[in-house]
């Protein structure tokens, strides 16, 4: 699981999951990110985020992928 930025405007930004019961979790920070050097952010395990889960940080006009486990 971890996440993959694309398309992000320069600078520094926190993706994180705002769940059901209001608790944030942070996800990943993005010091000073620079788009030329793109590559996935892995977490240490694998997330298990409840339904209703909100994911948000994210810059206007940017594009985020999820990635999950491939569980096969």
């Amino acid at each position: 699981d971890g996440l993959l930025a694309k398309s992000v405007p320069p600078g520094s930004f926190q993706i994180i999951a705002e769940l059901p019961d209001g608790r944030i979790e942070p996800l990943v920070w993005l010091d000073a990110y620079k788009e030329q050097f793109a590559h996935r952010f892995l977490f240490r395990a694998p997330l298990e985020l409840p339904a209703g889960t909100v994911i948000s940080g994210i810059p206007s006009g940017a594009t985020i992928f999820l990635l999950l486990e491939d569980k096969n």
